[in-house]
């Protein structure tokens, strides 16, 4: 009788502990599910996976696999910026400046994994000057954070310099000085205070060689008197870094040994 009682009372309890352990398989398989969610992994092999849990009933591994297939908010974000960091970068940057609105003041466009700003130069400087405007200083902040955060996807970020010069006032020596002054100031923002790698910053002064207006009205004037950025992404097949062209003229190594051109042209000459 004894024997009876302990087998009856034996299968009750292994009973039990089948439903505990299986219970906790499916919560070990759960938390599994979510620690490779944020990974890519071959869908048709993680299915294959879940369904050889023949214990866990197949409601329950219809709505696991239904979550990994939808992914969470923040995972698919994630991919996107691993996959897109120069469209990332463009609508961030976009953002701020609808936000800001500067619409008016401000152009954006992106073309592959191009992204070019043109900037009203009264955003960041009076007219005819070269000196930031005290309100110039959040903008240049925003711009030249972006800018630090996605630096590993950038080949190259040029800063080109425009001015205005009136028909009245004809002056090619104020204009080449004034607007290459101010690609320089942009430039020396983004080295000195974002920490930004120099050698991605290449200045550009135009004069007023590329008008986008008429310089006989002050509205014209105003849209010629700019500074634009052209930010090439490192998998872009566009390249108008100058510094590159120039490459094999200079050897940081060794250079300048006089200080002058011959550091330049001598190596060169005696090829």
């Amino acid at each position: 009788m004894a024997r009876q009682r302990k087998s009856s009372g034996g299968g009750g309890g292994g009973q039990a502990w089948l439903n505990t352990y299986a219970d906790m398989v499916t919560l070990l398989l759960t938390f599994f599910v979510l620690m490779i969610s944020m990974s890519q992994i071959d869908e048709e092999k993680f299915n294959a996976f879940l369904e050889s849990f023949q214990n866990i009933d197949k409601e329950v591994i219809e709505e696991i696999i239904a979550n990994q297939q939808g992914g969470g908010e923040g995972s698919g974000n994630n991919q996107n910026l691993d996959e897109a960091p120069m469209d990332t970068l463009f609508e961030k940057l976009q953002e701020y400046v609808e936000q800001s609105q500067m619409q008016d003041s401000v152009t954006m466009a992106k073309i592959e994994d191009v992204i070019y700003i043109r900037f009203d130069s009264a955003i960041f400087f009076k007219a005819n000057e070269y000196t930031l405007r005290d309100d110039a200083y959040e903008v240049l902040d925003f711009i030249g954070s972006g800018l630090k955060e996605y630096e590993k996807e950038i080949k190259v970020i040029n800063i080109l310099g425009h001015t205005a010069n009136p028909a009245y006032e004809q002056d090619p020596e104020r204009t080449w000085r004034l607007s290459g002054e101010r690609a320089a100031v942009v430039a020396n923002y983004f080295e000195l205070n974002k920490k930004i790698d120099n050698m991605k910053l290449v200045t550009l002064g135009y004069g007023d060689n590329f008008p986008v207006a008429p310089n006989d009205t002050e509205d014209g004037m105003r849209k010629n008197r700019r500074v634009e950025l052209v930010i090439i992404g490192k998998d872009s097949n566009v390249d108008t870094n100058i510094y590159d062209a120039l490459a094999e003229l200079y050897n940081n190594d060794e250079y300048p040994k006089q200080g002058d051109v011959n550091d330049v042209l001598l190596p060169q000459l005696s090829k």
